[in-house]
């Protein structure tokens, strides 16, 4: 029998893991854009036409070497940026096209060296540069791409929004990542000399990134003294001042010494850094006046009055920068950095740097003297820490992106997400005052646990933040799974378990700090992206980490890291990669004593290795160690037992999976109330486990009361509540009801599509049930139209290599083998295994399942020994996976049994019939299997030639016992059963007996 995997849902989305809920103001504009700002959308000015057999070279589908032209992002006269595609790497980079015309040669060579001395510099904040080509047309400058808008866009967007005047931490966070920009690149000896907003850019997710190093020169040093610059002889652009070829930047931005054709150092970074964030925070430049350079020789205005929520240490660091002796400016770009670094009420707070998106809180240490002080002051900012990222204009803003994202699903699921939210950020504020006065006003608590407390409220505002700045970008998935961001956010109670705060580990130094704490930043995003389905952005967000692990030592971070990896490779579906990673998180973790993620490392690699891999016993070697971490903590020991559950039903070992699927369920509704939607989630995955079992009815009670919770916890309209149907229909299946089944599957198909999209993985997956409702109903042919719809839907949303599309093809093997188009069924089949093995290993149980369709699809075609091999591989599989007892060992016994009997392999056929048979009645099982169980025996047990006279009268009446068995069992089987009849009757007339006549047959 062709074999069809009808899936139930055990998650409330793709690719379930232990973690996850199983069952988720500026002045007047600048004159023009730079041409290597390769950012998407439009640009920020206009440009003039190209000529027209440039506008064809750039024409979307040409080519530029091996680049394909995607479209336009900027023009100018030196030439053009265009968005491309890279075919060998299979990344999207920007490419700035330089007209040959625009140069003369020593332009040429200086352009060339620059863009390669570029190309060595690769910082986060920094665009790259990553080739240079020739053309008998110009230059190919090959760039990273970046999607989002330049940092003056930002500022125009941002004074706009008439934000409110303590919002000057946003403004500075974005310059001080521009900053270590700069700086990456003074300690390659490299100067931009053209530093402004229109050359930072800001991606979609906040990242920030200098561009436009085309006026970038290196610095040649000789004993340590760098000597009078060459100038090349080309103009940049319009509003660039030349002066016979000796001159380039921006005016207002130029340091004084740039102006007069001076030696440059950094500090003309510097200097222009300064003009731009005094610019940025106040709505004007510093300076004013016909001549600029007597404007900066005699110094920047005086801080304007209506700027007064800027602190006095940020417009001192300014003033300074702005000095118009080089010599009088700070040492260094990051030395400014660091002075920028401030928080307002803590005037030189060890424990506070603001880095990173957010201004995280480090774990230096503070003295219990800077307590002593403004103590009133320094106990009432907690409210203010928290406004960069939480307040009454964000929360208004994320609640008008739900609604937008999602329309009425959208508001819904804000009305439930905002008072989380609320309630969350006013504990934080609360905690954070109360901990800030048990030193420094009632003196009951010691600076050293002050630290700690503060460092992991530090912690949880980073969570917070990257909540916050994943809703600020919301799509109808992010509204979907907003309720498992909230709930991942770090539990506050944490901070106030000292004892447990204590054995934590020692933070990192203190000049590494900084750098840990983005990186920290960094992977709390990460988090949040996996959670609401955005695995490329998470990579990319990864991709950065991986761009600063090299700057420090501190050894904790990896663990951190790994995870974090480990956790996207799984919800891609990489489940080697993930192992891989996690494998490394757990033995960083164990060297560090980091006991949280050592839980969760293990917990993980259990599901993944028991589950993905199909390598069960292997996963549990991870139980004892998960076993003795989890602290008495109840929300752990339910993710414990939820991922036991998951190993032990893969193993076949079902009576233990529901007793840890029970256990779970119980420990979350005691913990977390019984209408909690873990807990709905945790009356899913058990149902599934009875579904297993065959206990269909209690699977059906359970189903219903998971729907339920899942309606009160989520909102009816909730993807997770039609999960409920989609299962149901699953279960409908087994117990042969398959017209309630393609219902089932229809109200699921349809609920998905109109909440997620029609082209939502959720809606795939409830139709390729309606198919197998379809095909079981021996309407094949409608079958067959979905799953090649699904299959399609499917692989471009996971790729061809998916488990989940591994099994489509499976199915639609069995289909096309069923209706008797064997030689495509066969090809199927084989795609199906290599997506399986690639995506699940060789040795897991469910490549078992295009194994044997294709034993069938080969045994059509008369190809008996090759079947046979395929049978025999698919029923290895699964008894090394499930082991003896599983139900689905049965089918594989019985297309075995029937395959040796048309081999004429007929004491074999006898010995693994009369087995499948015995597992069959064991169970409660569908009329369709059931049947057939009996008729594989029946054909077994027919006599053959040479049988002595009693053996032959005894196997024969028993046969035909087992024929009338099968035809009345197949009777309830509806049209896919009657199919099966007229096969048992073919069978019966061959060898002299009507159906008719099995009546009068007794039982021996």
């Amino acid at each position: 029998m062709n074999e069809i995997r009808v899936p139930s849902d055990d998650s409330p989305g793709p690719a379930p893991s232990p973690q996850d809920a199983e069952t988720s103001d500026l002045g007047p504009a600048e004159s023009a854009v730079d041409t290597t700002t390769v950012v998407g959308g439009a640009p920020d000015s206009p440009w003039a036409r190209p000529d027209e057999a440039a506008e064809r070279s750039v024409a979307p589908g040409s080519n530029v070497g091996r680049y394909v032209m995607l479209h336009e992002v900027g023009r100018g006269g030196m030439g053009r940026v265009v968005r491309a595609y890279d075919p060998k790497l299979q990344r999207e980079v920007a490419l700035k096209l330089v007209r040959a015309e625009a140069l003369d040669s020593g332009a040429w060579q200086d352009i060339m060296r620059e863009a390669r001395a570029m190309a060595k510099l690769s910082h986060p904040n920094v665009v790259g540069v990553y080739d240079t080509e020739e053309s008998p047309d110009g230059l190919v400058l090959v760039m990273e791409y970046v999607e989002g808008q330049t940092l003056l866009a930002w500022l125009r967007q941002h004074r706009n929004e008439q934000r409110r005047p303590e919002d000057w931490r946003a403004v500075v966070e974005r310059f001080t990542k521009a900053g270590h920009g700069l700086v990456a690149a003074h300690a390659v000896d490299m100067l931009h000399r053209d530093f402004k907003p229109a050359n930072v850019l800001v991606s979609q997710e906040g990242r920030v990134k200098v561009t436009d190093f085309g006026l970038a020169k290196l610095v040649v040093r000789f004993d340590g003294v760098s000597p009078p610059e060459r100038s090349p002889s080309y103009s940049h652009h319009d509003d660039l001042e030349t002066q016979s070829g000796t001159i380039r930047g921006t005016p207002r931005y130029m340091a004084p010494e740039q102006h007069r054709g001076q030696r440059l150092t950094a500090a003309v970074d510097q200097y222009a850094f300064c003009v731009a964030l005094w610019e940025a925070l106040v709505g004007k430049p510093p300076f004013a006046g016909r001549d600029p350079l007597l404007a900066k020789l005699r110094g920047p205005a005086a801080w304007p009055s209506d700027a007064s929520g800027v602190p006095a240490p940020i417009v001192a660091a300014l003033e300074r920068g702005l000095a118009a002796r080089p010599e009088d400016r700070w040492p260094s770009m990051q030395a400014l950095l660091d002075a920028l670094t401030f928080d307002s009420g803590q005037r030189r707070n060890r424990w506070v740097r603001g880095v990173g998106a957010l201004g995280l809180l480090s774990l230096g240490g503070v003295g219990a003297w800077a307590w002593q002080q403004a103590r009133d002051e320094r106990c009432s900012g907690a409210r203010q820490e928290l406004a960069a990222v939480w307040d009454g204009d964000r929360r208004e803003q994320l609640g008008r992106g739900f609604a937008a994202a999602g329309g009425e699903f959208g508001e819904r699921a804000w009305e439930r997400t905002g008072p989380r939210l609320d309630d969350y950020t006013e504990q934080w504020v609360a905690m954070h005052t109360e901990v800030c006065e048990a030193t420094a006003v009632r003196g009951e608590q010691s600076a050293e646990v002050m630290d700690l407390r503060m460092a992991c409220l530090g912690k949880a505002r980073e969570d917070l933040g990257a909540a916050v700045g994943i809703f600020a970008e919301a799509d109808f998935d992010t509204t979907v799974k907003a309720h498992e961001v909230v709930d991942r956010l770090r539990p506050l109670s944490r901070c106030e378990d000292v004892e447990a705060l204590e054995s934590e580990v020692a933070p990192p130094p203190d000049h590494e700090a900084p750098t840990v704490a983005e990186i920290r930043a960094l992977l709390a995003s990460g988090r949040a992206l996996r959670v609401v389905g955005k695995y490329s952005e998470a990579e990319q967000t990864l991709a950065e980490v991986d761009e600063r692990l090299p700057l420090v030592e501190y050894g904790p971070i990896v663990a951190e890291v790994e995870i974090v990896r480990g956790r996207v490779f799984e919800s891609h579906g990489d489940h080697d990669a993930a192992v891989d990673a996690l494998r490394v998180a757990l033995e960083s973790a164990v060297v560090h004593e980091q006991w949280d993620l050592v839980f969760e490392a293990s917990t993980s690699l259990m599901t993944i290795v028991g589950d993905r891999q199909g390598r069960p016993l292997e996963a549990l070697r991870y139980r004892e160690l998960a076993s003795g971490l989890t602290r008495g903590d109840p929300i752990a020991s339910a993710q414990l037992h939820d991922s036991l559950g998951i190993v032990l039903q893969q193993q076949g070992k079902l009576d233990e999976a529901e007793g840890h699927r029970r256990q779970s369920l119980e420990l979350r509704r005691q913990e977390l109330g019984p209408e909690h939607y873990l807990v709905g989630h945790s009356l899913n995955s058990l149902a599934v486990t009875l579904n297993e079992m065959a206990r269909y009815d209690e699977a059906e009670v359970e189903f219903e009361r998971s729907r339920r919770v899942l309606a009160v916890a989520l909102g009816s309209n909730h993807p997770d509540v039609a999960m409920s149907n989609h299962n149901i229909s699953s279960l409908l299946m087994g117990r042969g009801k398959y017209e309630e089944a393609e219902a089932a599957a229809r109200a699921a198909w349809r609920a998905w599509d109109e909440a997620l999209g029609p082209k939502h993985e959720r809606g795939a997956l409830a139709r390729l049930n309606l198919a197998n409702a379809l095909v079981y109903q021996n309407r094949l042919e409608e079958g067959e139209v979905h799953l090649r719809e699904v299959l399609v839907r499917l692989t471009a949303a996971l790729g061809p290599d998916h488990p989940k599309v591994a099994m489509v093809r499976s199915n639609l093997s069995g289909t096309l083998g069923s209706m008797k188009k064997f030689p495509e069924a066969e090809a199927e089949a084989r795609l199906a295994i290599t997506a399986a093995e690639r995506a699940m290993g060789p040795r897991h149980h469910n490549v078992a399942i295009p194994r044997a369709n294709l034993g069938q699809a080969l045994e059509g075609q008369g190809r008996i020994e090759e079947a046979l091999v395929e049978h025999r591989k698919a029923l290895e599989l699964r008894v090394e996976g499930l082991g003896e007892g599983h139900p689905v060992v049965m089918l594989s016994r019985n297309n075995l049994a029937g395959t040796l009997v048309d081999a004429g392999h007929f004491d074999e056929a006898r010995d693994v019939a009369e087995t499948g048979w015995a597992q069959a009645q064991e169970r409660d099982l569908s009329p369709l299997t059931l049947g057939n169980a009996a008729f594989v025996l029946a054909r077994a047990l027919w006599p053959t030639p040479g049988a002595i006279e009693l053996e032959h009268t005894e196997r024969r009446q028993r046969a035909l016992v087992l024929a009338r068995r099968a035809r009345e069992v197949l009777g309830d089987a509806g049209p896919r059963g009657a199919e099966h009849i007229r096969d048992v009757d073919a069978w019966l007339e061959k060898r002299g007996t009507s159906a008719e006549a099995l009546s009068e047959i007794a039982s021996p």
